[in-house]
């Protein structure tokens, strides 16, 4: 239970489109991206240097200042972030953050009041009303997951997460944040990137 809201906390930091690329995590999966995602992952910063601008530069359609914030976990493989470059707001870009906890799901015994206690958790922690829009069991990739959809740390915006088991008591935790007109939006694309994502193991 502890390791779940662990999770939540951390997303306070932050149709199948026709055109899609493949990109392998530092977390051992594969996924299919649109290609008006920009993927900030540690190896393809590496592959493709020329793509996330140079030294002291922010990739084009970054901000600098998220930039700065960002590259040196990035860098180091302790966190991955995806931004949605057709998003037309300047003062919210959205993004989908991905991270590895060690953590497990609830029994489906237990789900109910996880699901029950989260909007009181997640009200205190923000500060706000926070309202759960979705609390359920999915697989992704083949994988046991629990789905949450509820409103985000910032006033109309919505978070979307995957908490995904893996092996060794281990979680991958893929969060989608989104500005609430493009709620519809962004799930669509989350979905299709987990409909396609493959686990290494």
């Amino acid at each position: 239970m502890r390791r779940l809201l662990l999770g939540l906390f951390f997303v306070a930091l932050m149709a199948t489109p026709a055109l899609a690329k493949k990109y392998s995590s530092s977390f051992s999966f594969t996924v299919d991206v649109p290609d008006y995602w920009l993927v900030l992952t540690r190896d393809e910063v590496a592959k493709n240097p020329e793509l996330y601008g140079g030294e002291g530069e922010a990739p084009e359609g970054l901000d600098s200042a998220m930039w700065e914030a960002i590259q040196g976990d990035i860098k180091a493989g302790k966190i991955e972030y995806w931004y949605d470059l057709s998003t037309t707001r300047k003062d919210f870009k959205d993004n989908i953050n991905v991270r590895k906890e060690i953590a497990a799901l609830p029994t489906a015994e237990e789900l109910p009041s996880v699901c029950q206690m989260l909007p009181g958790w997640l009200s205190t922690m923000f500060g706000r009303d926070i309202k759960m829009h979705g609390c359920e069991f999915r697989t992704a990739g083949g994988k046991h997951s629990l789905f949450l959809d509820f409103d985000g740390v910032l006033p109309d915006t919505r978070s979307m997460q995957y908490q995904i088991q893996q092996p060794g008591g281990a979680q991958i935790q893929i969060t989608a944040t989104c500005v609430d007109e493009r709620v519809e939006s962004v799930r669509k694309d989350l979905d299709a990137m987990m409909r396609s994502i493959k686990f290494a193991d």
